[in-house]
């Protein structure tokens, strides 16, 4: 009994040594505040240099026969414009001649100024400078044909530029779109209208003007 009595004090001795020197409490504490500074604004214009855009049968058929009915021979359609009230026929050699004006295509369509939206074709991404607004121009270009063989498609002096997914031609060119900073992480979308003359729209093919020809140009005026 008496060793037993002896050996416990120096463990305990042993323990309050050992806490002394390795506190289990102690630790170090940082706060840390981090600032940062745009020092300057920037904007950016994403943009599409060249667009292929086709117009197939059916597009043209939704375009130019509103009305009609497809024929059994493809890309036929037979288009009834009813009664074009009465005419008095004329004689002139032995021949009679009844004439009537011409049947035409859809109400309010000339072929000669068709518009063309270009949906969703640059986008900006930009923060700070002169203002809290960005403002993204058109202008004309200095090719305004496009050729295929002796046919052609005209692009009249008649734009449009706007946010979003649509636009509406709003005359000559120039033309501009102002609106918010969209800020770095998020872009703001666009889309142009062109009005083209098909009065010369021929043949079928391919409609263009020399490769690197500018048929519009998009320009940041303000931001």
């Amino acid at each position: 009994m008496t060793k037993k009595l002896r050996f416990i004090p120096r463990l305990a001795a042993l323990a309050l040594a050992s806490a002394a020197c390795f506190p289990s409490s102690a630790f170090a504490q940082a706060n840390v505040d981090v600032n940062i500074t745009i020092s300057n604004g920037i904007t950016i214009l994403y943009y599409y240099s060249t667009l292929d855009i086709t117009l197939n049968a059916g597009t043209l058929a939704g375009l130019l026969t509103t009305g009609c009915a497809a024929g059994s021979v493809a890309d036929t359609y037979y288009c009834n414009r009813g009664n074009p009230g009465g005419v008095t026929a004329t004689a002139a050699a032995g021949t009679l001649t009844a004439s009537f004006t011409g049947p035409t295509g859809p109400a309010g369509l000339n072929t000669a100024a068709v518009p063309l939206v270009l949906s969703n074709v640059w986008s900006v991404r930009a923060v700070g400078g002169n203002s809290a607004n960005t403002t993204v121009q058109i202008s004309r270009g200095a090719n305004n044909t496009l050729n295929n063989g002796t046919a052609s498609i005209g692009i009249n002096d008649n734009y449009g530029i706007a946010t979003g997914a649509a636009a509406a031609l709003t005359g000559a060119s120039p033309q501009a779109a102002t609106f918010p900073d969209p800020g770095l992480g998020g872009l703001t979308t666009g889309s142009v209208v062109l009005e083209l003359d098909l009065t010369n729209a021929t043949a079928t093919g391919a409609y263009s003007s020399t490769a690197g020809n500018v048929n519009y140009v998009l320009t940041v005026t303000a931001t």
